[in-house]
């Protein structure tokens, strides 16, 4: 620890610290013990050294200068020539942090891999481009080793062109912290939720809905739990180059009544439980010759009137396909009602839908 008297003795300035005759020939000596470590200088005492390239070099150490020693950083190199940082002040070695540079996917794919459903996906294909034995891959797996050797033996000149061939390739240089955030962003967006299949035996299609949709509602202490694990294993994904959840975390979300999975396969397992949620009824005293043409079978009764008996379409087969279309739509969102389109459809073929009110003893969702 310095002594804080003899702290007080210094201005902790280069030029009031050190007679102006004496300034260039301990600026020479210091730069000469830089730059050659192994030289035997008594007055120099080099305390740490970071070679910033060949050319530029970034110190800390001290020099006794009439019989008082001096504290200083000082970097010397083509970049600025020598350059006082401090004087009498750090005794530690404190250069500039280095930037960690990483291959970040463009963002535009990063946000188009959100948008549709595809992050899990493009993780893969991130991971597998940065490893060799692909086109991508052949060029990215050792592209910021080769641009770090270049910084140092051409100190930077010509960079730009490994900048230019990582878009090529569909990346950015950028820095480490912007690796992490995408990938942290990705993982966040790679998985979603289900209903546990034992949590949903004793509940009705709707009652499993209701508690899925109250889970995704930011507003709720359920969806607050949920975040939490989501958020502790998108954290932890973003610094590796895995892309699954561990064993605890699904244990942590099965807790809540819910397991990890893809959107595409949520998005299938809600629209299963949509049309679980309802039944087609009749419409009693329903006139069967209002139903709607089917054009197909018009055709076919102009070109042979015996082919067809009746050029009315199915009304069940119609229904079914009205339902299916519609929770197919909701199936993306957390509506549980039909809109009034289908309900309107439903009634020209000569149904309505009702909700069921019993647990479905065959609903078996996909996992």
């Amino acid at each position: 620890m310095k002594d804080a008297t003899k702290e007080k003795e210094f201005a902790q300035d280069f030029e009031a610290d050190v007679p102006e005759h004496l300034q260039n020939d301990v600026l020479t000596q210091i730069v000469e013990a830089i730059w050659d470590p192994d030289r035997k200088d008594e007055d120099v005492n080099i305390f740490d050294i970071d070679e910033i390239n060949m050319l530029n070099r970034y110190a800390t150490g001290s020099i006794m200068i009439e019989g008082r020693e001096h504290v200083f950083e000082i970097r010397d190199g083509n970049n600025n020539g020598t350059e006082v940082i401090s004087w009498n002040k750090n005794t530690e070695l404190s250069p500039p942090e280095r930037v960690i540079q990483a291959l970040v996917p463009q963002s535009g794919e990063i946000e188009s891999a959100i948008r549709y459903g595809r992050a899990l996906k493009f993780l893969e294909k991130w991971n597998s481009d940065l490893k060799p034995g692909t086109p991508s891959g052949n060029v990215l797996h050792d592209l910021l080793q080769r641009l770090g050797s270049h910084r140092y033996t051409d100190c930077g000149v010509g960079a730009q062109k490994f900048f230019a061939e990582a878009r090529e390739h569909g990346y950015d240089i950028l820095e480490e912290a912007d690796a992490v955030a995408a990938r942290r962003r990705l993982h966040l967006s790679a998985y979603t939720i289900r209903p546990d299949i034992l949590s949903m035996r004793d509940e009705t299609p709707r009652a499993t809905l209701e508690r899925w949709n109250d889970a995704l509602n930011p507003e709720s202490e359920c969806c607050a739990e949920v975040r939490a694990v989501f958020e502790r294993m998108a954290d932890r994904l973003s610094q590796t180059s895995k892309v699954t959840p561990t064993s605890e975390e699904y244990q942590d979300l099965k807790q809540l009544g819910f397991v990890f999975i893809e959107p595409g396969k949520a998005q299938f397992t809600r629209m299963e439980l949509l049309l679980q949620t309802f039944k087609l009824e009749p419409i009693e005293d329903f006139d069967p010759d209002t139903l709607p043409e089917n054009p197909v079978k018009e055709l076919f009764k102009f070109l042979d009137p015996s082919l067809v008996s009746s050029t009315k379409v199915n009304p069940l087969y119609e229904a079914s396909r009205y339902m299916h279309r519609a929770c197919e739509a909701l199936s993306g969102g957390t509506g549980l009602e039909l809109p009034a389109e289908t309900v309107a459809k439903l009634a020209t073929v000569g149904y309505r839908a009702v909700r069921k009110q019993e647990p479905d003893p065959e609903l078996s969702p996909s996992p």
